[in-house]
C-alpha cells in the first residue's frame, strides 16, 4: 500500500524579526531614581513547519505533524525597539 501524499508549509522569519506589538512591560529604578521601562512581547511558539497528508479529495489532514512536536509548550518574549 502507497503512502499518503503529503504537504510541507515551513514558517521562516527573517534574522531581524522584531513585531511592533507589545503586551507586556518589565520596570525597575535605576540607581540614580530614574524609572527604567522594558517592553516586551509575549506570545505562544509558532512550529517550524506542519506536515499535512493530502486527502483523496484534495483536503489537507485535520491533523497535521508538527515540528517540533508541541510548539504551545514554550513562552517566546521577544523585546521591542526604542
Amino acid at each position: 500500500m502507497s503512502e499518503k501524499p503529503k504537504i510541507i508549509f515551513n514558517y521562516h522569519f527573517s534574522e531581524n524579526y522584531n513585531p511592533g506589538y507589545v503586551n507586556g512591560v518589565y520596570n525597575d529604578l535605576g540607581p540614580k531614581g530614574e524609572l527604567i521601562i522594558n517592553f516586551y512581547l509575549e506570545r505562544q511558539g509558532i512550529p517550524k513547519s506542519y506536515i499535512h497528508e493530502i486527502n483523496k479529495n484534495g483536503s489537507l489532514s485535520s491533523d497535521p505533524e508538527n515540528n517540533p512536536e508541541d510548539p504551545l509548550s514554550n513562552v517566546i518574549r521577544y523585546r521591542t525597539k526604542k
